[in-house]
């Protein structure tokens, strides 16, 4: 019998997204991973060609299971990822980017970091989580933005709820669309089955933009 699965229902543009934070005793590792076909035909030059003609980038996150609710939660996650069938939005848990002033309707003042110049249309860098004190999660598309400065002065769609001030934004971490990078997961068991376990997952890229 198949076990059900179960996606965090939390939901932005139309694919779940993944909050939970993974535990961080070591440094979370983070990549690029390009689709890359070589061709050799045993004379002349190999023949080295990027088929996506882009880089995809690549997390591995690592989780603690202390106990068989959160196992079994974790499991749901599983089934219902089925391997890399399934893809959906993760969060970095860094603080990406940093509210300098009031963020009303779509414009969100940030700390200026070079997105302006740089940021802007890149793959993994449009769209943002903005996680608040109070636990609120507010997920956006960066649509436009501009130099001010010392800072990058974003507008993000759709607009914000209310008036947000800085002292209120836990973190603004950028996510990025992504699907397990294997089918396989391996979950250590440190003690019983009702015990602690560790798991990492890896992810990558899955092109949406």
């Amino acid at each position: 019998q198949t076990r059900p699965g179960s996606m965090p229902t939390l939901t932005y543009r139309g694919l779940p997204v993944f909050t939970e934070r993974p535990e961080e005793t070591k440094t979370l590792t983070r990549g690029q991973e390009r689709m890359l076909l070589t061709l050799d035909f045993d004379t002349g030059k190999t023949q080295v060609i990027d088929t996506a003609n882009r880089a995809f980038q690549t997390l591995e996150h690592r989780f603690l299971l202390a106990s068989r609710a959160r196992m079994n939660a974790f499991l749901d996650f599983l089934y219902a990822l089925n391997g890399q069938q399934k893809a959906l939005w993760l969060p970095t848990h860094a603080a990406d980017l940093v509210l300098e002033d009031i963020a009303v309707g779509p414009s969100l003042p940030v700390k200026r970091a070079g997105y302006a110049r740089f940021g802007l249309d890149t793959a993994g860098r449009m769209d943002i989580l903005i996680t608040l004190a109070d636990g609120a999660l507010l997920a956006r598309r960066i649509v436009a933005a501009m130099e001010d400065g010392n800072i990058d002065r974003l507008a993000v769609s759709p607009e914000l709820p209310r008036p947000i001030y800085p002292e209120e934004v836990e973190r603004i971490s950028f996510l990025t669309c992504m699907r397990l990078a294997h089918d396989d997961v391996e979950i250590e068991h440190v003690t019983d089955g009702n015990g602690v376990a560790r798991a990492a997952l890896n992810f990558r890229g899955c092109g949406e933009s």
